[in-house]
């Protein structure tokens, strides 16, 4: 079983520094809360800081090289395509990894170091195209290499993402014991969180006239940086951390020979996976149903209802304008402080409801209150707070909205956090019970197959929802600007509200003492 205990610099098997060890007996690992944590789940911080540049800066950059909208739309898809088809396959090559440094650590470095490359590669794409066309060849051909140079760099990057991403999530289910999963997720959205504070506080600030050396354009020097911290924190997290070696698990899958038997693998797997496991996977995928439009269109719901309340012309590039912008940005930034605070409240909370539930003699007068705040009550109550404020943008209020996205900050909190809490105690609680009964868990060898397939859940209906949203706009039409009204972004949030709705019935299906 697994040992919590703080460990002493004098523990046998211990490597100085080390913040997770392996010990003697089956499954045995001792855990040291405090720099273990931390050393556990750096690796977000700096994974979030690529994503936050990608979602908050990317498109403008994309617009400056010549892309057409389509062609950026297909760059964003580029994320959950890999992640659901990809992914799926790096768990298996992970699960079947027999290498000396682990099963999930190869995987993250090599992810790091190719996110590097096609990030760099994308922010001075114009510099490496200009290397192969010469000044007598056409403008049009040099931007035909430049999108072609670009597009495929945004693919390999989304391509990189997955091992780090998907090694980073395995390692917690690997190493930590089914009681403090809860704990250590909790961590790692708050390294998340605080990824996504880093990357819009360096996006405000004017970079190329203080660090010069990095890049010359604002894009340039952001990507170094958000390179600079992927780098250190991930080295961070493999560095420290220490996995125990082992070939490949008996029952861990074989790599598919063809696309159809990788299919027909993971549908099996699926058929097997823990109950509870499959009701997380089916409440995330309509959660994420609602998160995409959130995600990708609150910022421009914000500035064009700021547009229509300063009424402005959307065409003319005005002090208001530029309000208007800003007030999408701000929006957004009080998303992503909300979600950080509260995703150090509501641990808090949760282990208070522990105390009160296993009360000391003080504490007493309070020992027969129900858990009311259980992982489960806690991610359901983040879904319909959410689902309520997507349909209450209805109102089309500016100061109302901002009040709305801020609430949302505690869904958001609750999604990076319990979703994989509850899942990774499932898996561990499963091998943990067929130890105890002297078998082998069946599935023990395909810890990283599940954490893909409930990546699948999360990046299949991103997918679906970025069709519908283009099919939704068609339908609404555009105004003679091309701009999109702000009721059509209020009624689209408003659907990503019903389909919150439809996640909370799902979570209403779990257990709430199986979890603390």
């Amino acid at each position: 079983m697994h040992i919590l205990q703080p460990i002493s610099e004098s523990s046998p098997g211990v490597e100085e520094g080390a913040g997770l060890s392996y010990s003697p007996g089956p499954n045995t690992w001792s855990y040291g809360r405090g720099r273990s944590l931390f050393v556990l789940n750096a690796g977000f911080f700096g994974l979030q800081g690529i994503f936050t540049v990608l979602f908050g800066s990317a498109t403008a950059y994309l617009k400056s090289l010549g892309l057409s909208g389509g062609l950026i739309s297909l760059s964003w898809l580029a994320g959950p395509i890999t992640g659901a088809l990809f992914q799926p396959y790096v768990g298996v090559w992970s699960d079947n990894c027999s290498s000396a440094w682990g099963k999930r650590r190869p995987f993250i470095l090599t992810g790091t170091v190719l996110i590097i490359f096609t990030l760099s590669g994308t922010a001075w794409a114009k510099e490496m195209v200009s290397l192969f066309y010469s000044d007598s060849e056409s403008i049009v051909e040099f931007q035909i290499g430049l999108v072609i140079f670009v597009e495929i760099c945004i693919w390999v990057l989304n391509f990189a993402i997955q091992p780090v991403q998907l090694g980073l999530r395995c390692l917690i289910v690997d190493l930590v014991p089914p009681e403090q999963q809860h704990e250590a997720n909790a961590w790692a959205a708050r390294f998340t969180l605080g990824g996504n504070i880093l990357g819009y506080c360096l996006g405000s600030i004017d970079l190329p006239r203080r660090l010069s050396f990095l890049g010359h354009t604002q894009f340039q020097v952001l990507t170094s940086l958000v390179s600079v911290n992927l780098l250190l924190c991930t080295s961070i997290t493999c560095y420290f951390i220490r996995e125990p070696f082992s070939g490949p698990h008996e029952s861990s899958a074989r790599l598919p020979s063809t696309a159809k038997s990788g299919i027909r693998d993971l549908l099996r797997t699926l058929k097997t996976l823990p109950s509870c496991t499959a009701t997380v996977c089916f409440a995330q995928f309509f959660s994420w149903l609602g998160w995409f439009p959130f995600l990708f269109y609150t910022s421009s719901y914000v500035g064009t209802l700021k547009k229509q309340e300063l009424s402005i012309d959307s065409q003319q590039l005005t002090p208001q304008w530029e309000e208007s912008a800003r007030a999408g940005s701000l929006a957004m930034s009080v998303f992503a402080l909300s979600s950080f605070v509260m995703s150090l409240v509501l641990p808090r909370v949760l282990d208070l409801s522990s105390r009160i539930e296993n009360p000391s003699s003080f504490m007493s007068p309070w020992q027969n209150l129900p858990n009311s705040f259980a992982l489960r009550r806690i991610w359901l109550a983040g879904q319909m707070i959410f689902a309520g404020s997507m349909i209450l943008t209805l109102f089309k209020n500016v100061a109302v909205t901002y009040f709305l996205v801020s609430a949302v900050g505690v869904s958001w909190a609750a999604s990076t956090w319990i979703p994989y809490a509850l899942i990774g105690t499932d898996i561990q609680r499963q091998i943990q019970r067929a130890e105890y009964a002297g078998m082998d868990y069946e599935d023990a060898g395909k810890i990283a197959k599940v954490m893909s397939i409930h990546n699948i859940s999360i990046a299949s209906p991103q997918v679906i929802s970025a069709l519908g949203c283009s099919m939704f706009f068609w339908l609404a039409g555009n105004d003679h600007a091309g701009e999109v009204d702000a009721a059509v972004y209020a009624w689209l949030l408003s659907i990503a509200g019903v389909a919150a709705i439809a996640s909370a019935w799902m979570i209403r299906a779990l257990p709430d003492q199986s979890y603390y």
